[in-house]
Formats: structure tokens, C-alpha cells, sequence
């Protein structure tokens, strides 16, 4: 009986190591985030327009190129659904999306079927468009009706810059720098990233569609290595990328993380409170409240403030992220309270959810993301 035991045990352990191996493939490098980053399921995802613009380009263009010159390299989508009256949890599903051939062979092959109508093999000129910025995540689930129709509620950045080249000049066309909203009804997660970029994809239709072919050719001209020279990954120049590590301390703002200088350095207490709760108290013994926080590293890992939580952050490529509970979950596990009169500001009080509940059940499974350049949280 012990050795069928053992070997059921070996050959359970065999299969976690092999579906682990499975799912890092691409983060060999990050030993520490492999075993985090197995607790989601990794995505390929093929981009593919459903539709082609309805306005006519007045520029004649032969063919459409993309490049990826992201700083922050990685590429996230969520998709999850939370029950949040549902009082022994929530079941919350992240998936991680990333272009099957990477985003500029994708995005090229994209922008070809969707400006079909408008590229003419006669034209002499073609279009290129250097994605500076592109980041998707689900930021909410709406519901309608009384069978609890599901919708998406996602959320697009983005930032290109795109150029039209004749003979071997390449002269400014358009530029986008946008967020927006983008509601998505029973969509299958693999399709969102097509249909989220439609939408910046119009955009650059509509510019085209006003665009002053006159205009355009006078605008100062560059070179392609120029181009290149001007889009090189500053990763190798951005401070948070070349941190080895965080001074221990208690950092206050985004500003302090991005130079690795907090604004309490130096020795601190983290007391870990009911419900899975932190607290931060500095040298003398005071308490240092979440809403005045963005972060603290405890001389080994950073971890991020998020709704009054803290989470380890996670190194990914050129990227950081974490695992924290889903939005939808935090708009009902989330109140201001006072002690002894004393406002306290803003602190997670799940036990008020799950009250009646000896071992209540939360999933910490919602995918995050840190923005390097503003901090923001998605």
C-alpha cells in the first residue's frame, strides 16, 4: 500500500514539473516567476481582422508594415469572471495573451487584410507604423437582464507613430496617443486582442482617410537606419530595468520606485493582520497607511501596493507584474473605517464578505500589470 502511495505521489510530482516546464517556456531565464507564472494559462493568439475599412485612403499605398519598438515588451489580456455574491468566493480565471508570431509580423499580416481595399500594386509609396505603446486588459465584467448576460469591459493604450515612405524616404504621417473603452458582448478571449485593435486600426483609417498626401511628402524625410536609431529599445537605459534590486525601505510614490529611493529607508515592520491583511509600521513604531503607499521592499523582493493590499511584483521581460484579486471582487470586499475616531483611510475588509464563514475562499489569481513609464496598474 506505502509503495503504491509513493509511487502515485512520484508520478504526480512528475506531471506538475512537466506542466510547469509547459507553461514557462518562454521565461526560462526568470526561475523565480516560472512557478507563478504556471498558476494562468500562457496564450498564443493569432490576430485576425473581421472586418476592412470603410473609408478610402488618400495616400497611395502599396504595402503596410508594423514594428514593435515597445519599451515595455510584455503583452497582457484578462479575462476572468468573478461572482462576487457568491459568499464562499469567487472563481477567477486569467489567461495571459501574447501575439503567436510576435506583435509586428501579427500586426503587419493585420493592417494588410484590413486596408485590402486601399493598397493598389501601382502605388509607389507604402505605410509603416512603429507601435510605441499597446496594452489591453479587461477591466471590469458588466452584466444584463436576469440571465446575467456576460460583457467585457476592456481598456486599449496606445501610442504609434507612422510614416510614409517614398523611394527610400520616410516622411511623418500620422501619430495616435490614446486610451479607450471598449465594450465587448460574450467575446472568446482568444478574439480580443483582434477585436480590441480594430478599434486603434479605424483610427488610423479615419486619419488616412483626411490625410494630405501634399503635406505629408514636404514634412522633414529620414532614413530607415535613422528611424531605427531613434526607436532603439531604450530598455538598456531605463533606470527601473537596470535595478538588480530595490533599497529596503517604504516607497511613497512611483517617483521614488523609478529612482530605487524610498522615502523611508532603512528598517520597518510588516505585521501580517486577519484576512491575509499587511500593515506597515516605520522605525518608531507608526503605522504607515496603504493609501499613503506605493510600495515597500523588504530587501529581497518589491511588493506593490494595489486596493490596500500588498503583492510581490514579478520581473517579466521588460515588464512587471503581479497577482492580486480581480476589481470586480474588490468592489465589494473594500469600506473606509475609523479607530478611536481617527479616520484610517482606505483598508480591505474581507471578513465583512465572508462573515459567517470559518474558512472563506478567495483566489489571488487576477493577472496585473505595472505600467514602467506612469506607474498605473491594469
Amino acid at each position: 500500500m506505502k509503495k503504491r502511495l509513493l509511487k502515485n505521489t512520484l508520478l504526480h510530482l512528475l506531471l506538475l514539473l512537466v506542466c510547469t516546464a509547459a507553461l514557462s517556456q518562454d521565461y526560462k531565464k526568470y526561475k523565480d516567476d516560472s512557478l507563478k507564472l504556471s498558476r494562468i494559462k500562457v496564450m498564443d493568439g493569432k490576430l485576425k481582422t473581421t472586418r476592412q475599412s470603410e473609408y478610402s485612403s488618400l495616400l497611395p499605398i502599396k504595402s503596410m508594415h508594423a514594428y514593435d519598438v515597445r519599451l515595455d515588451t510584455s503583452y497582457v489580456c484578462f479575462a476572468f469572471k468573478a461572482r462576487p455574491f457568491h459568499w464562499n468566493g469567487a472563481d477567477v480565471k486569467s489567461n495571459k495573451l501574447k501575439p503567436a508570431h510576435g506583435l509586428a509580423m501579427e500586426y503587419t499580416t493585420f493592417l494588410s487584410e484590413y486596408f485590402h481595399p486601399q493598397i493598389s500594386d501601382s502605388a509607389e509609396g507604402s505605410f509603416h507604423c512603429f507601435i510605441k505603446k499597446c496594452m489591453i486588459s479587461e477591466i471590469d465584467t458588466l452584466w444584463e437582464g436576469k440571465m446575467g448576460k456576460k460583457h467585457a469591459l476592456m481598456r486599449l493604450k496606445v501610442e504609434l507613430e507612422c510614416y510614409y515612405k517614398q523611394a527610400e524616404d520616410y516622411c511623418p504621417a500620422l501619430r495616435i496617443d490614446s486610451s479607450y473603452l471598449i465594450e465587448l458582448e460574450e467575446i472568446e478571449v482568444e478574439k480580443a486582442m483582434s477585436y480590441a485593435l480594430e478599434e486603434m486600426t479605424e483610427l488610423i483609417s479615419l486619419k488616412l482617410n483626411s490625410a494630405d498626401f501634399n503635406r505629408i511628402i514636404q514634412r522633414k524625410k529620414y532614413t530607415f537606419s535613422q528611424l531605427q536609431e531613434r526607436y532603439a529599445n531604450p530598455a538598456n537605459v531605463h533606470r527601473l530595468l537596470s535595478f538588480t534590486g530595490f533599497t529596503k525601505g517604504i516607497y511613497t510614490s512611483f517617483e521614488e520606485w523609478k529612482n530605487n529611493a524610498p522615502a523611508l529607508p532603512g528598517n520597518f515592520t510588516v505585521r501580517e493582520e486577519k484576512d491575509n491583511v499587511k500593515t506597515l509600521w516605520d522605525s518608531h513604531q507608526n503605522q504607515v497607511f496603504s493609501k499613503d503607499v506605493f510600495g515597500f521592499s523588504d530587501g529581497s523582493r518589491f511588493w506593490i501596493q494595489s486596493a490596500g493590499f500588498y503583492f510581490p511584483l514579478i520581473r517579466i521581460q521588460n515588464g512587471f507584474e503581479f497577482y492580486g484579486i480581480s476589481k470586480s471582487l474588490l468592489r465589494f470586499t473594500t469600506k473606509p473605517y475609523n479607530s478611536d475616531g481617527a479616520p484610517l483611510g482606505f483598508q480591505p475588509m474581507l471578513v465583512e464578505l465572508f462573515a459567517g464563514h470559518k474558512n472563506p475562499k478567495y483566489t489571488l489569481d487576477a493577472l496585473h500589470r505595472v505600467d514602467i513609464e506612469t506607474g498605473e496598474i491594469y
